[in-house]
C-alpha cells in the first residue's frame, strides 16, 4: 500500500520511498550546480582580487595587488561550501578526498540518481538552498532586471535577468523555474486587455527579448492588426498588449 506524506521541505505530498519532492529535488541539484559555478568567482571575492559578474563566470581584475586581509565573510561562506560538499558527499555514500576539488564534489552530488530517496535529502536541499542565497548575495548585480510574473507559491513579483534561468522569489524564498514562469506570464497576457503607450510597448517587450518599434505597434494598428485603446491622461493613444503579443505568435513582424 502506497503511503502519503509531506514533503518536509515544501509540504507537497510525496510517496515512499521519497523524502523530497520533485520540485525540491530539481532545487537541490539547482544549488549545488550554481554552488559549483560560482566557486571560481567566490574564491576572487575572499581575495579582494575583483568584483564577478557571475553570469559570465568571469571577473574584473583590480589594478595592483590584491589588498589584505581576506575578506573574512567570503572566506567564513567559502570554507562552509566545502564542508558542505564534503559532509553531503559521506553522507551520500561517497568517498571524498582532502584534495578534491569544491566544485567538483557539488556537481558529483548534483548528479547523483535517487537522492531523492535519501534519508538526508531534505537536510541537504534546506543547505544548499542556504549556502546558494548566500553566494548571490555576495555578487553585485551586473544585469538589468526584468518583470519576470508572479510566484507561483506566494504570487509576488518576480524580477530577473533576461538570460537567467531560475531566480529565488524575494518573499517566500522559493526557486522558480523561469522558462516556465515567462511562458505562463506570456499565455496570460495573451488574453490581457491592459493597454500601454506604443513607446511603453516597445520597451518593455524588448526587455523581454520581443524587439518591435514603437512605429511598428502604430503600423500594426493603422492595419486594423491589434486592438486600440483609449487615450491616457496624457492624451496619448494607448493599444492592448494582448493583441500585440499574438502579432509576435503569428511572426508579423
Amino acid at each position: 500500500m502506497t503511503h502519503t506524506h509531506p514533503c518536509p521541505t515544501c509540504n507537497q505530498p510525496i510517496t515512499n520511498p521519497h523524502t523530497i519532492c520533485k520540485q525540491c529535488t530539481w532545487q537541490y541539484q539547482t544549488d549545488c550546480t550554481q554552488l559549483a559555478a560560482l566557486t571560481p568567482d567566490l574564491t576572487l571575492i575572499t581575495t579582494k582580487q575583483a568584483n564577478p559578474n557571475p553570469h559570465h563566470n568571469s571577473a574584473r581584475q583590480n589594478q595592483g595587488s590584491a589588498p589584505l586581509p581576506l575578506r573574512t565573510d567570503a572566506f567564513d561562506l567559502q570554507s562552509r561550501i566545502r564542508e558542505y560538499a564534503v559532509n553531503a558527499s559521506l553522507l551520500l555514500g561517497l568517498k571524498p578526498g582532502d584534495s578534491d576539488d569544491v566544485a567538483g564534489m557539488l556537481r558529483t552530488i548534483a548528479a547523483l540518481q535517487h537522492v531523492d530517496r535519501s534519508p538526508v535529502a531534505p537536510q541537504l536541499a534546506a543547505t544548499a538552498r542556504e549556502l546558494a542565497g548566500e553566494v548571490w548575495a555576495m555578487f553585485e548585480p551586473r544585469e538589468p532586471r526584468t518583470f519576470a510574473g508572479h510566484c507561483p507559491s506566494c504570487n509576488a513579483v518576480i524580477y530577473a535577468p533576461l538570460a537567467s534561468k531560475a531566480a529565488y522569489c524575494s518573499q517566500c524564498g522559493q526557486l522558480v523555474d523561469l522558462t516556465w514562469l515567462r511562458e505562463e506570464t506570456l499565455r496570460r497576457l495573451r488574453s490581457s486587455r491592459t493597454t500601454k503607450t506604443a513607446g511603453e510597448l516597445s520597451e518593455w517587450l524588448t526587455s523581454w527579448g520581443l524587439k518591435v518599434s514603437k512605429r511598428t505597434i502604430q503600423r500594426w494598428a493603422q492595419e486594423g492588426k491589434i486592438v486600440v485603446g483609449p487615450e491616457d491622461a496624457n492624451g496619448r493613444r494607448t493599444y492592448q498588449i494582448g493583441s500585440i503579443i499574438k502579432r509576435f505568435d503569428a511572426g508579423d513582424l
